[in-house]
């Protein structure tokens, strides 16, 4: 017993040996404001010692674990730094890779800085700053909604020209698919200037301009009948379904005004 006390008060008094020189060279690490990275190594190294001597000494010891704590406190804090520094790099970073024209480099390095900000506002502190994180995500955001906007607006377009040049089928598959991607504008980028649900609105209804076919299928249909009714000799229930067919088709004409089954012909 005796013998193995010895070898531990002799394990112990060389762990505090190295604690007082690794206690010496975050000093003068932090004396020196040596770079964080250096900083964090040289408190890991103190910790690492730390946690050596409360092993040897016993967890009981109250001021090992209090300097055991203090230590990992302070380590969290450089972690803390080393992190938001980074997110200020990138965040540089992606403004020069902008700049230079490069949006997929920009992208990828907003991305890091807003999760770098991220990490730093969980963690909590007086570096906290959840203006910029959101400052961050809108501009990551941005990046990634802006090529879906630049497809969107070309499929707009083409679907104009295929309107104006009477392509109906043309048209309406454009403008399904325009309103496939502003629905996903919406959904993933709700907080973008992108998101817009009177757009979404506007679309919905040059598609139901262009959906008038129901209608037209339901006047074709009284059309029918009413000539069948006609040639039956039932000329005031002929009359009856015309007037019901006209009135379907002055709705079709003016709700729908697009749409391929206009016709002031079939109305007259």
């Amino acid at each position: 017993k005796n013998e193995l006390r010895e070898q531990q008060r002799a394990t112990i008094a060389a762990l505090q040996e190295q604690r007082v020189a690794a206690v010496a060279a975050v000093a003068e690490a932090t004396k020196a404001e040596l770079p964080l990275a250096e900083r964090i190594a040289r408190t890991e190294r103190l910790l690492i010692i730390q946690r050596h001597i409360a092993q040897e000494s016993g967890r009981a010891i109250a001021s090992y674990v209090e300097d055991l704590q203090r230590t990992e406190a302070e380590l969290d804090r450089l972690r803390v730094q080393e992190k938001l520094q980074l997110s200020l790099e990138r965040e540089n970073a992606a403004m020069a890779a902008g700049n230079a024209g490069d949006n997929t480099a920009a992208a990828a390095l907003w991305r890091e800085a807003w999760q770098l900000q991220r990490d730093v506002n969980r963690t909590g502190g007086g570096v906290r700053n959840i203006e910029r994180e959101q400052r961050l995500e809108q501009e990551v955001a941005r990046l990634a909604a802006e090529p879906i906007q630049k497809v969107l607006q070309e499929k707009l377009t083409a679907a104009q020209r295929a309107v104006t040049e009477k392509q109906w089928d043309a048209a309406m598959v454009l403008y399904r698919e325009a309103r496939e991607l502003q629905e996903r504008l919406n959904r993933e980028f709700p907080r973008s200037r992108y998101s817009d649900m009177a757009a979404l609105s506007r679309i919905d209804a040059e598609i139901a301009s262009l959906s008038a076919d129901g209608l037209d299928t339901a006047i074709a249909a009284k059309l029918a009948e009413a000539r069948q009714l006609a040639l039956s000799g039932r000329q005031s229930e002929a009359s009856a379904g015309l007037a019901e067919a006209a009135e379907a088709q002055r709705t079709l004409n003016e709700r729908f005004g697009r749409s391929r089954f206009v016709s002031m012909e079939r109305l007259e």
